[in-house]
């Protein structure tokens, strides 16, 4: 408007400088895709995908740039600006444990095509593709949510389970472990499962946080290959704006500014495809992080990776106080059930060696630089019946994983396996004792379902309407036909591999057994009056042959339960 007052012929030229300056200014920072979503994508693969001296490409899909150490993307951070690269720690820490680790040094996938030359180091170029299985630009390579474990205040609802080991409050300048090495099956794109060790400090928007560890993350990296990771939350007293605790301060690998890399052999975010298999073979990384100076530095085997600066960094300069060591996956509930996706191997803690994941050897580094083994190890658990997590036997060699063990009743859970198509857990009988001394045999032996096995945990929410409806569709088996019973209930009769039984991870290939091996017989000389009791529905119809008979689960059942979560279960399990 100023250039149209004064130079009245230049109207049309100020029109169209004003024009082209709405068509080349975007906005960067918006929380959602924008009209300029194309610009703002080539932007940021711009400022990611540094001049690379010579790119390898790697057997699984990925294009790995050799890029000069001193033009690697941690050196855009505002802090990091004339930084002097440290290229190597001045101390190492020491172990005072009399365990021999074997050394055996994991090979990344892009070895079998190349190195990346001296002074140079090796980041994985990111695709176009790669931002767009993202929520939003500016989201790409964060974590939405917090996902930090924390013994007493993490909420399974949120999306995030774990299995973890915690040390006992204290003050800790670093850890040492060897994590089992497996690809574990992931459901969906936007769940991952990962095995790490963290180092804490903060609460809130002060949280401090050093990750790194394995994980298959498909949103993103476009596969489900096993990769390593770093990742790291910080105070950026730079842009207090911005100091949320998991909100916009952390980052994967190299995908944010901050992460010195050194290493010109192993990259953040690269694949490792010789993983342990199930009674098998096992292989595991070892992992140290320790603080040198103000640095908190990385080592994957013997290989020096890199290091997070100290200057990203407020909580933790003074050293960490919790360290953990553990699995992480998100559950999407896809199709209203628990996700299907692994934690380590996939089995039992119980199961042991060579069958379930672990992590051994681990240590914390105390205030005189010294590895030494953690004392008072506590187990965390979101969902302990989906995923658990056992002590080792001696020291601090310890096995994690697992899956679903849990206990609920009827078939409100997976776990209890029906076989009648006569009588239904939870179905009411007709008959019942008298007064007078006649007794009515209430369970046929040979029909003998009225057991209490099962169950899980959450909490109502802000999306109470969504998650009921979420769990009658899981509850509520497709049925072949149903009764209307005279009691008021509604009887499905479902294919009996169809049964919520099998929505279990264990049994999922489980075959049923349609009936015991024995009776076990009974000494009494007592006389049994074979009179058989029959449940209320029996009057309206019976179930066809394969089919059992489930109750129907109705809305205001679970509305009546104190919390969806606690729907079927018994809210403080005591035995007599």
């Amino acid at each position: 408007m100023g250039l149209q007052l004064t130079i009245m012929g230049m109207a049309g030229f100020t029109v169209a400088l004003m024009m082209i300056g709405m068509i080349i200014s975007p906005c960067v920072y918006g929380k959602e895709f924008s009209d300029h979503q194309e610009i703002k994508v080539e932007r940021l693969l711009k400022r990611l995908n540094k001049h690379a001296l010579i790119s390898i490409k790697s057997e699984d899909g990925d294009t790995i740039d050799c890029v000069p150490i001193h033009s690697q993307p941690a050196f855009d951070h505002p802090l990091l600006k004339n930084h002097i690269i440290q290229m190597k720690p001045s101390f190492i820490p020491e172990s005072t444990s009399t365990y021999t680790k074997k050394k055996i040094n994991a090979t990344q996938a892009w070895h079998k095509n190349g190195r990346c030359p001296k002074n140079t180091i090796p980041i994985r170029r990111i695709k176009k593709e790669d931002i767009l299985r993202s929520k939003s630009i500016e989201s790409y390579g964060k974590k939405t949510t917090p996902s930090s474990p924390q013994a007493t205040t993490f909420d399974p609802s949120k999306g995030h389970e774990y299995a973890v080991m915690n040390s006992m409050n204290g003050t800790y300048f670093g850890t040492q472990c060897s994590v089992n090495i497996w690809k574990p099956e992931v459901q969906v794109p936007d769940e991952f499962s990962l095995a790490q060790t963290w180092l804490v400090s903060g609460v809130g928007t002060t949280r401090n946080t050093i990750e790194a560890g394995l994980q298959v993350y498909p949103r993103i990296y476009g596969d489900n290959n096993l990769r390593l990771f770093v990742y790291w939350t910080v105070s950026t007293h730079f842009l207090p704006q911005h100091a949320d605790g998991y909100q916009s301060t952390g980052c994967y690998n190299n995908l944010c500014s901050g992460f010195v890399q050194r290493s010109n052999l192993i990259t953040v975010g690269g694949t490792y495809t010789t993983v342990s298999e199930y009674d098998g073979d096992q292989y595991d990384l070892s992992m140290l992080i320790w603080k040198d100076g103000e640095n908190w530095w990385l080592q994957i085997g013997e290989e020096l990776v890199g290091y997070w600066p100290g200057q990203l960094f407020s909580s933790l300069g003074n050293g960490a106080t919790i360290v953990q060591w553990g699995g992480e996956i998100v559950n999407k509930e896809t199709d209203g059930k628990h996700t299907g996706t692994d934690m380590g191997s996939g089995h039992f803690a119980e199961e042991g060696f060579k069958k379930s994941s672990y992590f051994r050897n681990l240590m914390t580094i105390d205030e005189t630089n010294t590895l030494i083994e953690p004392q008072g190890v506590y187990p965390t658990t979101g969902h302990d019946n989906c995923y658990n997590i056992k002590a080792g036997d001696a020291g601090s060699s310890w096995g994690v994983d697992g899956h679903q063990k849990t206990r609920c009743y009827n078939t409100d859970c997976p776990c209890f396996v029906q076989t009648s198509n006569r009588i239904t857990v939870g179905g009411t009988f007709k008959s019942v004792s008298k007064y007078d001394g006649v007794q009515i045999a209430v369970l046929n032996y040979m029909e003998g379902v009225i057991i209490y096995p099962c169950v899980c945990v959450r909490q109502f929410s802000d999306h109470q309407e969504i998650k009921i409806q979420t769990l009658l569709k899981r509850l509520n088996k497709h049925a072949l036909i149903s009764v209307k019973s005279v009691d008021g209930d509604i009887i499905d009769c479902v294919p009996i591999h169809s049964q919520p039984a099998f929505d279990h991870p264990l049994l999922r290939n489980h075959t049923i057994q349609m009936r015991p091996s024995f009776i076990p017989e009974i000494t009494s000389t007592y006389t049994k009056k074979n009179t058989k009791a029959t449940q209320a529905w029996h009057k309206s119809g019976r179930c066809p042959e394969n089919t059992v008979p489930i109750r129907r689960i109705m809305k205001e059942d679970i509305l009546r339960s104190k919390s969806i979560e606690s729907f079927g279960k018994k809210n403080d399990f005591k035995h007599p």
